[in-house]
């Protein structure tokens, strides 16, 4: 990733936001997915629970274990210990992520067609309605966003509008990705 070794990893998720009720993906038939950047573990740009009603704030970052914001984020290899996690009494809201597999698909192959690893929409999904390109910008744009170099656009526009935006910024966002990570 940029220079650095990185992986998608996919597993199991948890999380509670007191001490009340887990929600898990273990045994439901879903999974979720985040990446290893060199030795930090697990990296999650895509976690998000603002629409959940009695959460604290959201969290902007999952970037290793330890606590971030107001959650307590643990990283498990082992289902015992996810179990044990889950049973677990606590008073904080608080995230673990437990590893199945790295995926392993080469990066030119995710590059030219991303639903090598994502479920594709019967309805065609984002790449109908944006471009084949649309994940490609997504990328660059969380890039300019960690560099520090463009604002989260989802703070004053709605999710079409946020998409098209990063969409129409930029121009041959798979050749530049591929120039960037191949």
């Amino acid at each position: 990733m940029l220079g650095h070794d990185a992986a998608i990893i996919r597993g199991e998720l948890a999380f509670s936001f007191d001490d009340s009720l887990v929600y898990r993906t273990l045994g439901s038939g879903a999974d979720h997915a985040w990446c290893q950047v060199q030795d930090i573990v697990p990296v999650d740009l895509s976690i998000n629970f603002q629409f959940y009603e009695t959460r604290p704030s959201n969290i902007d970052l999952v970037y290793g274990s330890g606590q971030r914001e107001a959650y307590s984020i643990s990283y498990l290899v082992d289902v015992d210990e996810y179990e044990r996690w889950v049973n677990a009494e606590t008073t904080g809201p608080r995230i673990a992520y437990l590893k199945r597999e790295t995926v392993g698909i080469p990066v030119s192959d995710l590059l030219d067609d991303a639903y090598r690893f994502l479920i594709k929409p019967a309805s065609g999904g984002m790449e109908k309605m944006f471009g084949r390109h649309i994940f490609s910008s997504i990328n660059l744009h969380l890039l300019d966003l960690a560099n520090g170099k463009t604002k989260r656009l989802t703070t004053y526009k709605d999710s079409r509008s946020t998409v098209r935006t990063i969409g129409s910024r930029y121009p041959q966002p798979i050749e530049k990705v591929k120039q960037l990570v191949l």
